[in-house]
């Protein structure tokens, strides 16, 4: 593999039930990075850097997911094509985390430690709930909440160590 590679797309939307936004990567570069086992990538989307998970369109085509967050935040445009540049993720498992999720974890030592026993996938997941949110105030409460659930064990579908499914 020769990363980064860079090309020119758009943002398009697929609808799967939820719309969601993606920036479509050409199959061959889509290909490469499959085939070297590279399914975590950096992208730049014109000059703005992000982390994702390249995944492939019940088409078969693959792509990166960039919420409406992201557009906004970044200022990406969605009627013109973007300069992307693709490198596979050098720390595949790093899993960014905001201010408030950081603190609310730092008060519950369960739900800490809960927190840092599960996958990079499933941390990553709580990450984007939480540090999601526009305002602070809502950051705040997500991570609380996140907090509280992962030491009562009660998220959802969820069981107690030693209790059997």
């Amino acid at each position: 593999m020769n990363p980064p590679h860079i090309f020119a797309a758009r943002i398009a939307q697929i609808d799967t039930g939820i719309v969601s936004h993606i920036v479509p990567i050409p199959p061959e570069i889509g290909e490469e990075y499959v085939e070297a086992g590279a399914r975590r990538v950096i992208a730049l989307l014109n000059g703005a850097e992000v982390r994702r998970y390249l995944f492939q369109t019940k088409d078969g085509e693959h792509a990166i997911m960039v919420g409406k967050s992201v557009i906004r935040d970044l200022g990406l445009p969605t009627e013109e094509p973007l300069i992307v540049e693709l490198r596979p993720d050098p720390d595949p498992d790093r899993v960014d985390l905001c201010p408030e999720l950081v603190a609310a974890l730092a008060l519950d030592e369960p739900a800490s430690e809960r927190f840092y026993g599960l996958s990079p996938g499933r941390q990553r997941s709580f990450a984007l709930h939480v540090c999601g949110g526009k305002r602070s105030a809502t950051r705040e409460k997500r991570a609380l909440e996140v907090a509280r659930k992962l030491r009562t064990y009660t998220l959802y579908d969820d069981l107690r160590p030693g209790e059997n499914g």
